[in-house]
């Protein structure tokens, strides 16, 4: 992931995914080693994990569209 996207990340983190869209929990299941990479990231960028996650996914869910 290049700079400009690891600082959408971080601003989708700290200020949260601007949607007015509805959420909705969901279960998946992801290899430890990434959880624990997700975790460490996480970490070092003074997040948790889970929103984490949930940023890059919706980047990487916007940029494939």
């Amino acid at each position: 992931m290049g700079y400009h996207s690891e600082l959408i990340a971080d601003l989708l983190i700290r200020h949260g995914v601007p949607s007015k869209a509805k959420t909705k929990s969901v279960t998946i299941r992801l290899p430890e080693t990434d959880i624990a990479r997700a975790k460490a990231i996480a970490k070092r960028r003074g997040v948790k994990y889970q929103p984490l996650l949930k940023a890059l996914l919706h980047e990487a869910l916007k940029q494939d569209s």
